[in-house]
């Protein structure tokens, strides 16, 4: 399930408080109850059953393990498992701390959906922030490489975007499109490459728009939970038109 690999990082670098990071023994790594959440279950955090906290670490795909030693396959990991993290693990200073450095993985016990249940309204609590009203969404773009995984983000080009402050006044946050801004460059390895396509936070709806010298055409894509798949063209000109509550936002990249 491809959905699941996103971890919620961003969210979490929001919450920092110290960069610090503080060491973890190779013995002493912490085991949690792996809860997926969000609106299609696309992310993932873990919560320590011995003190009940949250905590984020993006697993070594390759290196996750039953305890007999057998492989196992993320997507086959289920709301509920527990697991156990070792490595020279590195532990972030903020809330909920984030874990680095982990080196396999261990699936200790089977999935029990009542711990799923009952925790995933605390992992919410910390992870699912309020979107602030004032922010214009962004977007990316991520291409499977072959040094690995290369995601570009999108800088808005234009938009046209109110909101109302918490005095209920009405903010015009509109940016005019300026042509001498160059557009954001995206490098392919092939003719066509396959890309996945997310936003900060979900439009109502968008276009992604091909430019060519002999019209403009809109690139069909594919959802696939909160992520788009798109196919995108080498030395092309491209345009992405997003509309949401507060207003619309365009991107304009090219490829080489």
């Amino acid at each position: 399930m491809k959905l699941r690999k996103i971890i919620a990082l961003s969210v979490a670098s929001a919450s920092i408080l110290s960069v610090t990071a503080c060491g973890t023994s190779k013995s002493d790594g912490p085991k949690g109850i792996f809860i997926t959440y969000g609106e299609d279950n696309e992310k993932y955090a873990f919560v320590n059953p011995e003190d009940e906290t949250v905590f984020i670490a993006e697993l070594p795909l390759d290196k996750i393990t039953d305890k007999k030693g057998h492989a196992v396959e993320f997507d086959d990991l289920e709301d509920g498992d527990t697991i156990q993290l070792e490595g020279d693990l590195i532990q972030t200073n903020s809330i909920p701390p984030i874990y680095a450095g982990i080196e396999e993985v261990i699936v200790i016990k089977d999935g029990d959906e009542s711990l799923a249940d009952k925790y995933r309204p605390l992992v919410e609590q910390y992870l699912a922030l309020e979107e602030d009203p004032s922010m214009v969404p962004s977007a990316s773009v991520e291409l499977e490489q072959e040094m690995g995984t290369v995601t570009t983000n999108l800088f808005a080009s234009s938009c046209q975007w109110v909101y109302k402050n918490e005095s209920g006044e009405e903010i015009n946050n509109s940016l005019p499109e300026d042509e001498s801004v160059e557009p954001t460059v995206l490098t392919l390895e092939e003719t066509e490459e396959d890309g996945t396509l997310t936003f900060s936070s979900k439009p109502e709806s968008f276009k992604l728009l091909l430019h060519t010298v002999n019209g403009t055409e809109e690139v069909p894509f594919e959802k696939d939970g909160s992520e788009y798949e798109i196919q995108l063209k080498a030395n092309a000109t491209y345009e992405l038109q997003g509309t949401w509550a507060n207003g619309t936002v365009n991107y304009k990249f090219t490829t080489n």
